[in-house]
This record gives structure tokens, sequence and C-alpha cells, in this order.
């Protein structure tokens, strides 16, 4: 799937409408967006950062890397926290205002730790 199918993917699941998008991204008019949804070749990294912004994603989802929109990452976490102890959490929740690459570094490290568990 290509960065402007993403995009319009990851608008529609969030119910949001091109103008919305286009308002919290900060371009100009919808046509933008509907640009980019059907033709994203050309776009810069700035313009990538400002709409997976908006749409409360990564750039690397928005580009394929990722498989998941970043909330899934978020809500994998908070499903993860009842297997841990009080200071797991206190860490966590030092670690929770980082930035979204340090979020996805977190989830692996919580996986690691339920799994030394077992």
């Amino acid at each position: 799937m290509d960065i402007g199918k993403r995009i319009k993917l990851r608008r529609e699941q969030l119910g949001m409408s091109q103008q919305e998008l286009a308002d919290k991204a900060g371009f100009a008019t919808r046509t933008a967006i509907s640009k980019i949804e059907n033709n994203a070749n050309g776009m810069t990294q700035s313009k990538i950062a400002m709409v997976a912004k908006a749409l409360n994603t990564t750039p690397s989802y928005l580009m394929g890397v990722d498989e998941q929109p970043q909330e899934q990452y978020d809500k994998e976490i908070l499903d993860m926290l009842g297997s841990l102890s009080k200071a797991d959490i206190q860490m966590i929740k030092i670690l929770t205002s980082s930035t979204e690459e340090e979020k996805r570094m977190l989830l692996n490290i919580i996986k690691a730790v339920i799994d030394e568990r077992k």
C-alpha cells in the first residue's frame, strides 16, 4: 500500500474529513490532501511528519515501515501493564512522555520482561 493510500485509510479510521486533516496538518485546502491521497509522490519529510502528527501516527507507519498505526502500540502497552510490577509501571510512567520511536522500543522491552518472567 502506498503512502497516499495509508494516509487516506488512517484519516478514515479516525473519522476525519480531508478538510479536517488539512486544517490539522497546516495545509491551505482539502484539495492538497486529496492530491496527496491520490498521488503522494514527492512528499517532503517535513510534510509526511506533519500529516503523521495530525493523524496520531508515525511517519514510519505512513511510509509502510510499520504495519500498524502508533495508537496500536499505545494500546498494546496498556494491555500489558497488568503483567508488570509496580516498579516496572513507575519506570513506564516516566518513559511514556517519550517520543514515538522510544515508545516502540519500550513496547519491545515490556514484551521481553514479560517473556522472561514466564
